[in-house]
């Protein structure tokens, strides 16, 4: 394998084990009322947000189901498939 194909693997692994360590390391601080004040103090970004996050996870071939479900906690059965749909 050459490094146009190892860098890209490299770097979505480090990016998954450093967000498995900071909610690791953060677990205190990660509730149900902290995120959803992050959500409303992003306002109507948040959508937005998720949206790139989805379209991102849908190009990289991680599993919707997980972030499907957690669009639907976030911001209701009725406005995340309407986020989900674009991506």
């Amino acid at each position: 394998m050459n490094l146009r194909v190892i860098l890209p693997r490299l770097m979505l692994a480090f990016a998954v084990v450093a967000g498995i360590t900071w909610g690791l390391l953060n677990q205190a601080e990660l509730d149900a009322g902290s995120v959803r004040t992050l959500i409303q103090t992003l306002g109507p970004g948040a959508p937005l947000i998720f949206i790139a996050v989805y379209t991102l996870a849908t190009v990289l071939f991680l599993p919707g189901a997980i972030l499907g479900l957690a669009g639907g906690a976030l911001f209701g059965p009725c406005e995340a498939p309407s986020g989900t749909w674009p991506a």
